[in-house]
């Protein structure tokens, strides 16, 4: 193998220019702020996690707070349950907590979010390059995420199904089929907008038999809000009902002032 070498420099002083450049950008600020981040997570946070994007990482005993870039963890899922809880610092105009899986890469990875602000919806989407990205759907909320409170975001996967819950509900916010999907497993992520979120009590297992089962009978059934009774509504707002009063009027004499 030949290898081309400029006459102008020794090959020394290329060498010693490549193992610069190197040693240059693996002590980045960058770099080393990502590989300290990965180093340092919370027990509760198991496995090896790669910090991408330029992302601001602060710990906690038990949780993980993460702003402008996301978490990925190296364990490879197919078909499986991922839930945590998460909210947004008190300081923070509005909610934007977002969570991923089967990420495959940087360019290639489910996304689902809780959103407050003007969007005020829970929200699933897949991202790819060379046009593959997916909208997959969103769901108006029946109130307003408020920052300083905790939500469970919880996403269930089995084949092509996408089953996203919030709190305790027992039917998904969001259920729905992704047909044309060009991977099926990855890693999961926490983070991915550029307002701060702070992670906690994270949960990863593989589904049961029973569990899959259970996933396919419920079909395309989904959460919706409680049918108000506009009859009875109206019923009781008749009975409770009563005209304005007011005390009497008192009479002043008109006075002349001179």
């Amino acid at each position: 193998m030949a290898y081309l070498v400029n006459d102008r420099c020794p090959p020394a002083r290329h060498g010693s220019r490549w193992l610069a450049i190197v040693l240059a950008v693996l002590l980045s600020p960058v770099i080393l702020g990502n590989i300290l981040a990965a180093e340092t997570l919370p027990a509760g946070f198991p496995g090896s996690w790669k910090i991408i994007g330029r992302a601001e990482v602060q710990t906690t005993a038990n949780s993980l707070l993460i702003a402008g870039g996301y978490a990925v963890n190296d364990q490879t899922l197919s078909d499986a349950e991922v839930s945590f809880q998460a909210r947004a610092p008190l300081d923070v105009e509005q909610v934007q907590i977002w969570g991923g899986f089967r990420c495959r890469d940087r360019d290639s990875r489910y996304v689902f979010g809780l959103r407050g602000g003007n969007d005020n919806d829970v929200y699933l989407a897949r991202y790819a390059s060379d046009g593959g990205a997916k909208f997959l759907g969103f769901a108006p909320l029946d109130f307003k995420p408020v920052p300083g409170t905790w939500y469970r975001l919880r996403v269930e996967f089995f084949g092509d199904r996408f089953q996203l819950y919030l709190n305790d509900e027992k039917l998904p916010r969001l259920n729905v089929v992704d047909n044309n999907a060009g991977w099926t497993s990855g890693g999961i992520a926490l983070g991915g907008g550029w307002l701060p979120a702070e992670f906690s009590d994270l949960h990863v297992r593989s589904l049961t038999g029973a569990e899959e089962a259970v996933l396919l009978a419920m079909g395309d059934a989904q959460w919706s809000p409680p049918v108000t009774d506009k009859e009875a509504l109206r019923q009781r707002q008749r009975s409770a009902y009563a005209p304005a009063t007011f005390p009497p009027l008192e009479f002043i004499p008109h006075r002349t002032f001179t």
